[in-house]
């Protein structure tokens, strides 16, 4: 059986087991149902409120399930694609709980 390589968040190790990969202390999904009808932030509202740069709070929640995302056209000649964040107050509150522990 082919190893995998497992990432644990809270210490930023990395270990090999067999088996499939995974990753360690992931957070579960939220239910868009959860976060449908909340306030929803913009990431230059979050960062005037968290007095972080607009690039470090897109980095913050690109990935973070629960955010949406829309995605602009694909670019043409080379030109980058524009996506543009609504965070979820649940998302941005359990982010910042996770990031000042």
């Amino acid at each position: 059986m082919p190893q995998a390589l497992t990432v644990d968040r809270s210490s930023g190790r990395s270990h090999f087991h067999a088996g499939k990969a995974r990753i360690a202390n992931a957070r579960p999904p939220i239910a868009a149902e959860e976060t449908a009808f909340e306030r929803h932030f913009t990431p230059q509202e979050l960062a005037k409120l968290w007095l972080l740069h607009v690039t470090t709070i897109r980095r913050l929640f690109e990935d973070e399930p629960g955010v949406l995302k829309y995605h602009g056209r694909v670019g043409r000649h080379g030109q980058r694609e524009y996506v543009t964040l609504r965070i979820p107050e649940s998302v941005a509150r359990s982010v910042y709980a996770r990031r000042s522990r």
